[in-house]
């Protein structure tokens, strides 16, 4: 996120749009299935209006938009919104370019909120949440989704930490558990269901070096040479061999929240 009108703090993604949906993205037939699940648990049917917060190139926000009525998209960073629009086309789905704590519309005027590992990233999460709740019609909610692979998760973990990451971010517990610490409730019992996925270790190791991730963004060089060298000690704990294929189970994840006090 890089844009004089960002909140202090925000992470920038200008610099892999071009690859973010290759190192992020899900099996075509799992996006489906998510993007399926996530409008389900949003509950506004055909004709509802959802927003996505942190829709970068919009992987998530093209899947569920062929179940609702349409989707508003916003975040800071244009060249991941230069990506979404290149790839929407006849889809519902509205971009703005916009900080998530100042958002660019009317109160009580969408009928769910979707978040995608957003919070974790934003400083002024509380505020976020404040504009969340503004925007949301009553009775609506907030869906908190995440997609991940657990033991790609445990090495980016070990590699950041041995990398001095997460001591570097002021509150990165409290904003990790954002929606507990700020009071939203569960609104149903959370809903998820596993998928498979093939990968070449080496492979992720690369996109470490590249500094794809976000939490490699700020480091120094000899900060990544130390998480490089962490993630590469976890991965061949892992793994027989870091140069073949293997099959990993994921999970997608899908939570319903409602504000505090509603």
């Amino acid at each position: 996120m890089t844009s004089r009108n960002a909140s202090p703090g925000s992470v920038p993604f200008d610099r892999v749009a071009g690859i973010y949906d290759a190192t992020r993205g899900l099996p075509p037939e799992t996006s489906a299935r998510f993007g399926e699940l996530i409008a389900h648990e949003a509950r506004i049917g055909s004709s509802g209006r959802l927003l996505e917060i942190g829709v970068g190139t919009g992987r998530v926000a093209r899947a569920v938009a062929p179940h609702v009525g349409s989707v508003v998209g916003v975040d800071l960073s244009r060249p991941m919104l230069e990506q979404l629009r290149r790839q929407r086309g006849a889809l519902p789905v509205h971009v703005a370019r916009a900080d998530a704590t100042r958002l660019p519309l009317p109160d009580a005027s969408v009928d769910a909120v979707l978040v995608v590992r957003v919070f974790h990233l934003i400083p002024a999460w509380r505020r976020a949440l404040d504009e969340v709740a503004r925007v949301l019609r009553p009775g609506a909610a907030l869906v908190h989704a995440e997609s991940g692979v657990p033991v790609l998760d445990a090495v980016s973990r070990r590699a950041s930490r041995g990398s001095g990451f997460r001591v570097a971010r002021a509150g990165a517990g409290e904003r990790d558990r954002s929606l507990d610490v700020a009071g939203w409730p569960l609104d149903a019992e959370p809903a998820s269901f596993s998928f498979q996925r093939s990968l070449v270790p080496a492979a992720m190791l690369r996109l470490i070096g590249e500094r794809a991730f976000a939490w490699t963004f700020a480091l120094s060089n000899a900060e990544l040479e130390t998480a490089l060298g962490a993630a590469r000690q976890a991965m061949r704990e892992h793994f027989a061999s870091l140069d073949d294929p293997v099959e990993l189970k994921g999970v997608c994840r899908v939570e319903r929240r409602r504000p505090p006090d509603a």
